[in-house]
């Protein structure tokens, strides 16, 4: 737990990361889940395989399922299509972003 003068997930997060980057500077990778029960932890064995092939970042998107829209806004959902598909070009994977882990 780390614990920072500014509010948002996205503080919070960087805020683990340098406390733990202080601690175990060996440490290569981070998983980060929302505390909202939309994440289901089970899928972090998935992202440390994606992880491990070589790719250097690695993004779980939870609007891939209906089940998980009813707890997001209509904006959320919206913003974290963009957010894939905006990693996906970055990453040179343009339409393939959509490939969904089985």
């Amino acid at each position: 737990m780390a614990e920072t003068s500014e509010r948002g997930y996205g503080y919070g997060c960087q805020s683990a990361i340098d406390l733990v980057a202080a601690a175990f500077p060996s440490v290569r990778a981070y998983v980060f889940l929302a505390g909202d029960g939309a994440s289901d932890p089970r899928d972090v064995r998935k992202l440390v395989a994606a992880y491990e092939q070589g790719y250097a970042f690695v993004l779980g998107a939870r609007t891939g399922q209906l089940s998980n829209w009813p707890t997001m806004r209509f904006s959320h959902v919206i913003a974290n299509f963009a957010l894939a598909l905006w990693c996906g070009i970055l990453a040179g994977r343009g339409s393939r972003i959509s490939r969904r882990f089985a």
